[in-house]
């Protein structure tokens, strides 16, 4: 029942009496209530939710500085969004952060900075690890292949403490500066090589240090060509040569003990001499050419040279001159004579006719004729090449006032047989077109010149 309290001026419900207000009817104030009673009954206390989906027009009941008003969520983000909370025991899944946001340190420092790729699909994967594990930094994403890329700013580095480095699994114990040295900088540490140095070196497609004596064995054993190499005192085995282009020995060095005396090669201007010289600690040193076993030294024909004359002579004509046996020869039969003879005497030694023949004539060519065994059925004749008449000259004789043979145009000289005595002679000399003879007989008439 309904029950009005004069004393206390208010309208009490008691019993089992209760209110009933349809909706619209409730004013409080000069305030009509138009929240529906299940409006009001959300805000009992009740635990029980709706599932709602949350959008920006949605409207929050808040006590706005002591007035109850409905607050937009959009209000609430933004204040939320603009201060700091210390989230505790928060799993955030797939949190977006935008485009240059950050975590922040214990002061609100920047801790981890976030930048923003237009439509990516690859990502940075960290991963925390178990005891005696490594954290890893990894890339994922849509891509097969994903580089992960360390970039310092402006000159700064990417810092790894010495000892802190592994290599697919092995520890990379080089220093910063020993690494550095195989940057392909080109300075240069003046450095005395000694046996135990090594060498970094691709052995078969493994990295090792190599031992330079073991480097130096190789290359020893291994055949170059040295370009634009200047060689200072190089030291050539015993019995060591330089290789022709196929490989063969050229030129062959030989070992003196305690040798103090060498052989110099000097090149030379444009037109100058290749000189082949003896330098040494002996003041007199020879050079010596040495030919193998019969081989001799050869030099080509009008390439000698003596004192700064040019030697034009012949071999046979050297060795005529040098050896005094082949300047002479003793004649018993028919001779054809060469030039290779010139300068060469011939004993006439046959008591029985035979003729001598002259070479073609030639400059400077000269022969003499000795009677040795004076003829005596027969005559000596010396004739010139195809019987030409070239003979010119004459031949005197020891009988008083008495002229031996005198001629300009024969071609044979005749010591006639019993006549010409032992000691009559006759030498011709040419002057490259004609022989000059001269000569001496004992008897008149004991040599004549005749034409064929």
């Amino acid at each position: 029942y309904a029950l009005w309290d004069q004393a206390a001026d208010d309208l009490k419900l008691v019993g089992a009496a209760g209110l009933i207000v349809p909706d619209g009817k409730l004013t409080l104030g000069s305030t009509t209530v138009a929240s529906t009673a299940a409006e009001l009954n959300i805000v009992d206390g009740g635990t029980s939710a709706t599932a709602t989906t949350i959008a920006g027009g949605d409207r929050v009941v808040l006590n706005d500085n002591g007035t109850m008003v409905q607050a937009a969520v959009t209000d609430i983000d933004t204040y939320v969004s603009g201060t700091s909370k210390t989230l505790t025991n928060k799993t955030l899944t797939a949190p977006k952060i935008a485009d240059g946001g950050f975590i922040a340190d214990a002061n609100g420092s920047e801790l981890v900075v976030f930048q923003t790729t237009g439509s990516a699909v690859n990502e940075l994967d960290i991963a925390n690890a178990a005891t005696g594990g490594a954290v890893t930094l990894s890339t994922t994403g849509g891509d097969t292949n994903i580089d992960l890329t360390l970039t310092p700013k402006g000159t700064g580095e990417v810092n790894i403490a010495a000892g802190n480095l592994n290599y697919a699994t092995t520890a990379v114990t080089a220093t910063g500066a020993e690494l550095n040295i195989v940057d392909g900088g080109t300075s240069a540490t003046a450095t005395t090589i000694a046996g135990g140095d090594r060498v970094v070196l691709n052995d078969n497609g493994t990295m090792v240090q190599a031992a330079v004596t073991d480097i130096d064995t190789y290359v020893s054993g291994t055949s170059k060509t040295l370009t634009n190499k200047t060689l200072t005192a190089p030291k050539i085995a015993d019995g060591g040569f330089i290789a022709d282009a196929n490989g063969s020995e050229l030129v062959v060095f030989q070992t003196t003990g305690s040798a103090v005396n060498e052989l110099d090669i000097a090149n030379a201007a444009t037109g100058g001499a290749v000189t082949l010289s003896t330098t040494g600690g002996d003041t007199n040193i020879d050079l010596t050419l040495t030919p193998k076993g019969t081989g001799e030294v050869n030099i080509a024909a009008g390439d000698l040279n003596y004192a700064g004359t040019a030697v034009t002579a012949t071999g046979a004509e050297l060795n005529a001159a040098a050896d005094i046996d082949t300047r002479v020869e003793s004649v018993t039969s028919t001779n054809s004579i060469t030039a290779a003879e010139t300068g060469k005497t011939f004993f006439l030694n046959s008591a029985s006719e035979f003729e001598s023949t002259l070479p073609a004539p030639a400059a400077g060519l000269e022969y003499t004729f000795i009677v040795k065994a004076a003829p005596s059925g027969a005559s000596y004749e010396i004739k010139t090449n195809g019987d030409t008449d070239i003979l010119i000259g004459l031949v005197s004789c020891a009988t008083a006032d008495a002229l031996g043979a005198t001629d300009d145009d024969a071609d044979v000289i005749r010591f006639v047989g019993g006549s010409a005595v032992v000691g009559d002679w006759v030498r011709v000399v040419s002057d490259g077109t004609s022989w000059y003879f001269s000569g001496a007989c004992k008897i008149a008439a004991a040599i004549t010149t005749a034409t064929s």
